[in-house]
């Protein structure tokens, strides 16, 4: 197999010069989220082993461009795919926050015991929740997706679109996540698939606003062209530049499309991608550095009706799972602490230094102390 991988690996570098040991080291780390096939038929095997040579030749690039500095992070970047997390005791000041969310599936429908055929499905978010963190009673604020991409900027759980609607339909106001971010002069991006251009408001292809909140403020226009951009790939994306330099914004937000979201796609597809976005978000040079927190986290689980309230509702349809990965998040941690939303909003306020004043922010929960952020 690792043969094979080497193989895809030389025939993508042929024309960027020699694999470099730190390149192995970031090569075999890669294959160290993937999944492992139970068979060696190639029409499995060849697209994960596709997608752990691209994972190598994104930090093929940067050894070529700066081999010195590339073989000084090497070691730390492949210790933090085998530990992500836990490498540290006391959390450093956090700079750099990245939310990553996925759609449509209950907590009951992505999380399982070890061998289960939920942690088949998904073998890299369960890897990750038990080498990380899991807040296991985490809720969605209501139904359907737009309301909770909103109510995770805006700190509200009231007041919020019941049903799906363009931003055109029903443009939002009001102080937002990005506003005060903007106001501490800290940067921040959301990057969107499939969107054909920087703060798209029409839906095309896999491509959904709804999924998008930044495109809904009018006031946020001028900003959002500027900081809302196209995903691209882990090779060829204003991302993929930032994550090789090291220079992330304060707050990122990766929104993947419709397919890759597992909206309308399987829960394979998506933890597929996750997999191949993970990989040089946990060997960036920010997440090494010990300032980056990341959450993995799903808009609503699967059901539910619109308006519902999920603060009060005993539905799976408002049950989902998130995951929290820090340097400093003690394996295996799992709270049965009610968060939401609009707890992360809070938490993501409180690593940033903000003030924690939004909506209902300050009546909700924090995750700092739960995951040691």
């Amino acid at each position: 197999m690792y043969s094979q991988v080497w193989e895809y690996i030389g025939r993508a570098a042929t024309r960027g010069g020699s694999l470099t040991l730190p390149a192995r080291t970031h090569a075999f780390a890669h294959l160290a989220l993937m999944p492992r096939p139970a068979t060696t038929d190639n029409r499995y095997v060849t697209p994960l082993l596709r997608k752990a040579a691209l994972g190598a030749l994104v930090v093929t690039i940067a050894a070529v461009m700066n081999p010195v500095a590339h073989q000084s992070t090497a070691e730390a970047s492949s210790s933090s795919i085998a530990q992500p997390c836990g490498r540290v005791s006391h959390p450093a000041p956090t700079t750099h926050v990245i939310w990553i969310w996925l759609e449509n599936h209950s907590r009951s429908q992505v999380i399982g015991k070890p061998g289960s055929s939920v942690a088949r499905a998904m073998p890299t978010l369960n890897r990750l929740a038990r080498l990380c963190g899991e807040a296991s009673n985490y809720r969605a604020v209501t139904h359907p997706s737009l309301p909770n991409y909103l109510a995770a900027v805006t700190g509200q759980r009231t007041g919020l679109p019941t049903a799906t609607c363009s931003p055109a339909q029903c443009p939002q106001s009001g102080p937002t996540l990005f506003s005060q971010i903007e106001t501490a002069g800290i940067n921040w991006r959301t990057y969107a698939e499939s969107m054909p251009a920087a703060c798209s408001r029409t839906g095309v292809g896999r491509y959904a606003p709804r999924h998008n909140p930044a495109v809904y403020f009018r006031a946020l226009r001028s900003s959002c062209l500027k900081h809302d951009l196209p995903l691209g790939t882990p090779t060829n994306s204003d991302l993929a530049r930032r994550l090789m330099q090291g220079t992330l914004p304060g707050f990122t937000w990766i929104v993947p499309d419709l397919c890759d979201s597992g909206h309308d796609c399987s829960r394979t597809t998506a933890d597929q991608w996750l997999t191949t976005w993970l990989t040089p978000l946990l060997t960036s040079r920010n997440y090494v550095s010990g300032n980056t927190v990341i959450f993995i986290t799903w808009d609503e689980g699967k059901g539910g009706v619109g308006g519902q309230n999920c603060r009060t509702a005993d539905d799976v349809s408002c049950d989902i799972s998130t995951v929290v990965m820090s340097p400093s998040t003690r394996p295996g941690t799992v709270s049965s602490t009610r968060f939401d939303h609009v707890s992360l909003l809070r938490t993501t306020e409180q690593l940033l230094h903000l003030p924690a004043t939004l909506g209902e922010v300050p009546i909700s929960a924090s995750m700092r102390a739960a995951f040691n952020i």
